[in-house]
């Protein structure tokens, strides 16, 4: 091969290596851009569904005759947490579904908000007021934490996961001894606290699920997960204002 053939040749690699660079660069911008899209997407989702569930809330404590009903018949809870299981299962099998997904998940906050306000109505409007605070405060902190550092929490699903079932199990147990025994306020305040501790780490977990995992046609399952993450932080940090201030 002659000298300008080489030249050739190097020059024709050194052109083709730039195109691939230049592409790679292309596409890693449009990642970017589409993930950014749809993490605005998903928290402005999760801020409606709060929203809504906010003023749900709100009526259940402010209106006097719905906040006596409510703390006569609190076994009403019961009656919205079957519709809002049935509806979260719905959700997730049509969740890819346009139109039908938006109407099952106004259905589904709407069914939370109540099924939240009944047990918000047993609460003074302060220790409601309070616990939204502070729970808004952990979900920022936390948000703002995993989505600067950018941090993959995906080792936490087993671990978490197997709290969550020793949690439901043993808050069962502590529902069932409720009938027989008396339940000492150490025990309610060290239940309420793990609680309050495993939801925010669903909080971290599920923004980093939302960042390395959860795909763009995902955002009802991501904005739907977070959502149940605040409002189980919530009820806990709730008990807990209750229990600290009795």
């Amino acid at each position: 091969m002659s000298s300008v053939e080489h030249q050739a040749f190097d020059l024709t690699e050194q052109e083709n290596d730039d195109f691939i660079k230049n592409r790679f660069e292309v596409v890693v911008r449009q990642h970017h851009s589409v993930q950014k899209y749809f993490i605005l997407k998903v928290y402005s989702i999760v801020l409606l569904m709060l929203m809504l569930t906010a003023a749900l809330v709100s009526v259940n404590i402010f209106v006097p005759v719905l906040k006596e009903f409510n703390q006569r018949y609190y076994y009403m809870t019961f009656i919205f947490l079957v519709p809002s299981l049935i509806l979260l299962i719905a959700l997730y099998i049509y969740s890819k579904t346009p139109y039908l997904n938006v109407i099952l998940l106004t259905a589904f906050t709407c069914c939370m908000g109540w099924f939240l306000g009944i047990i918000c109505a047993r609460y003074t409007a302060f220790e409601v007021l309070m616990a939204a605070a502070i729970t808004g405060v952990i979900m920022i902190l936390l948000s703002g934490y995993v989505l600067i550092t950018q941090v993959n929490l995906n080792w936490l699903g087993a671990g978490i996961g197997v709290a969550l079932i020793g949690l439901m199990l043993t808050s069962l147990v502590t529902v069932l001894f409720a009938f027989v025994f008396h339940i000492g306020r150490v025990w309610l305040i060290c239940l309420s606290g793990f609680g309050a501790v495993l939801m925010s780490l669903f909080i971290l977990y599920d923004t980093s699920q939302m960042i390395h995992k959860y795909t763009p046609d995902e955002v009802i399952e991501c904005a739907i997960a977070l959502y149940l993450d605040v409002i189980n932080l919530f009820q806990y940090v709730l008990i807990l204002f209750r229990l600290s201030s009795d």
